[in-house]
C-alpha cells in the first residue's frame, strides 16, 4: 500500500525486469551469462514459476552437445556456475535451460 497526496491510499503493483526489459516474476525466465564472453568462470541464472527438474544442455556452434547438466530447480532465481575447464575449445556456445513446461536458449562465447 502507498499513499498519494492527490488520492489517499493506493495499491501498489510492483515488477521486476532484466537488464534486457523482460518481466520476471511468476514466470520462467532465462539471463544472459555473465560475464559474456568469459575465460574462466561464468555464471547463468534463470527463473521458474515453481519447484521442477531442470536440465540445462550446453552445444557448439555447429549444434553438437558438449554439456548436459540435471538440477533441481526451485520457484524463484537459481544460478549455475560453469567453470572453463569443463570445455575443450573456446568459441560460440548456446546454453539451453528446459523443464517439463519451458525451453529458453542463449549464446555465450568462451575466449582463451
Amino acid at each position: 500500500i502507498a499513499f498519494s497526496n492527490e488520492t489517499g491510499k493506493t495499491d501498489v503493483d510492483l515488477q521486476f525486469s532484466t537488464e534486457s526489459g523482460e518481466v520476471v516474476g511468476d514466470a520462467f525466465a532465462l539471463f544472459q551469462n555473465t560475464p559474456n564472453p568469459f575465460n574462466d568462470v561464468t555464471t547463468i541464472g534463470y527463473i521458474l514459476p515453481s519447484d521442477d527438474d531442470v536440465e540445462m544442455r550446453i552445444y557448439d556452434i555447429k549444434g553438437s552437445l558438449l554439456l548436459t547438466m540435471e538440477m533441481d530447480g526451485v520457484r524463484g532465481i537459481n544460478y549455475v556456475e560453469l567453470e572453463r575447464s569443463r570445455f575443450t575449445t573456446p568459441g560460440i556456445m548456446y546454453y539451453q535451460v528446459k523443464t517439463e513446461n519451458y525451453t529458453a536458449t542463449k549464446k555465450m562465447i568462451l575466449v582463451e
